[in-house]
């Protein structure tokens, strides 16, 4: 069991509730992980500074997630920039983030530089689409994928819905312990 948390979103906005949320899941024995969602601008520096500063001062198990939905037309090295900003998070934490992208995103603004970084893939589950995610071009596999937004199942009704495929037990993940 899991639960992903926005920490940050672009240069400075928090999630005061993260911590919060994240002790509650922790005490029922789901591990946690945090994620940002990107507004690339020509400069990342800031943005990046905001998630690494918010993630070293939380508890989280899971590798980071960097959410790319937004796209920036007037930014020509979109890639160059969030690669740049995966790069850092993984340098400052010691763990490599995962990449949270619909397949069409990917193909259309990322390259195969992301190959190396995990995949959580946003393909919602219709009653005409069953079966895996189509991946990206240059990704062989997910470790997650966000299957559902707002479950209307009786138990997760209110709540996404997200698999796990890693290659190793949720509980092996070290993470940013206490």
């Amino acid at each position: 069991r899991f639960a992903y948390i926005k920490l940050t979103e672009g240069t400075a906005i928090r999630n005061t509730m993260a911590e919060r949320h994240a002790e509650q899941f922790g005490r029922r024995g789901i591990a946690v992980g945090f994620y940002h969602f990107l507004h690339l601008t020509r400069d990342s520096s800031q943005e990046v500074a905001n998630f690494v500063s918010a993630l070293q001062a939380t508890t989280w198990q899971l590798p980071p997630a960097i959410d790319c939905e937004r796209w920036n037309s007037s930014i020509a090295n979109y890639a160059d920039l969030v690669y740049e900003f995966a790069t850092i998070v993984e340098n400052k934490t010691g763990i490599r983030p995962a990449i949270y992208v619909t397949t069409k995103f990917a193909n259309e603004h990322l390259d195969s530089r992301f190959a190396k970084f995990p995949l959580f893939i946003a393909r919602y589950v219709e009653d005409d689409s069953p079966g895996e995610p189509e991946l990206p071009n240059f990704w062989h596999e997910y470790m997650f994928w966000h299957l559902a937004h707002d479950s209307e199942d009786s138990v997760f009704h209110g709540l996404d819905v997200a698999a796990y495929r890693g290659p190793k037990a949720i509980s092996d993940f070290r993470g940013n312990p206490p």
